[in-house]
């Protein structure tokens, strides 16, 4: 497998960002009554583009050379949706602060977090290349309404190892959880590779496998007083 670099998570400082999945179909046009027929889409690939906070030196520095590490459009990077790194149900809470069993408290007055959802999920039943929904379940609420949202990111690792297989997949429709907490999500795009029951569901920071768009990426733009912008595009590593 060729080297995989991880984008450091305290880059993601984005003062813009796009990260959506661009559609491929085909198309023809009637030559006699102008009607569009359209057929596919054939292939959906995940696109991010993104443009950095201003960063004082030596950052940008670091940044530079993190990108020309990558050797181009040659390299790859796994990368999360900057402003999805989470689902939503944990967007909109805090959580509460639960005390020990006997109603205490650390000694600094704090407690366990709960009402957050886990950050990995588990596939419950296997589901072949070109699958559109998947059964995951583990640690989730159970018999509860909305607990993934439409528009929420999963990523899918084979026995829990993130592989140069894309695999990450936005949910499609709001899934409840049953009494077992399972639930059945659509995804696209459709499954890349199939998975197994007892494959890992990532809910915490999901990200996909990109290249630098072309070679001419990546290069900061400097103001005095060594203060770096910089800006590039990734595209997803399509097997």
């Amino acid at each position: 497998m060729p080297n995989i670099w991880e984008w450091p998570r305290e880059w993601y400082a984005f003062v813009t960002a796009r990260y959506y999945l661009r559609s491929r179909s085909q198309a023809s046009v009637s030559p006699w009554t102008g009607r569009r027929n359209v057929y596919g889409p054939h292939s959906q690939l995940w696109v991010a583009e993104v443009t950095m906070n201003d960063q004082d030196a030596p950052v940008p520095f670091a940044i530079e050379a993190f990108l020309e590490r990558l050797g181009g459009s040659a390299g790859l990077v796994r990368m999360s949706s900057p402003m999805q790194r989470s689902p939503q149900w944990n967007q909109e809470t805090a959580g509460t602060i639960q005390p020990w069993s006997d109603g205490t408290f650390f000694t600094d007055g704090t407690g366990w977090l709960s009402g957050l959802l886990p950050p990995y999920v588990v596939v419950r039943s296997a589901e072949t290349i070109g699958a559109t929904s998947v059964v995951i379940g583990g640690d989730l609420p159970v018999s509860s309404q909305r607990v993934l949202r439409r528009g929420d990111l999963i990523e899918f690792r084979r026995n829990a190892v993130a592989d140069e297989t894309p695999s990450l997949h936005r949910i499609m429709v709001d899934a409840n959880t049953n009494a077992y907490g399972d639930v059945r999500i659509e995804i696209r795009p459709p499954l890349r590779k199939g998975v197994a029951a007892g494959d890992m569901g990532v809910l915490d920071h999901p990200a996909t496998l990109f290249r630098l768009a072309d070679d001419d990426q990546g290069g900061a733009e400097y103001r005095a007083p060594i203060v770096g912008n910089i800006g590039f595009t990734l595209v997803e590593n399509i097997l």
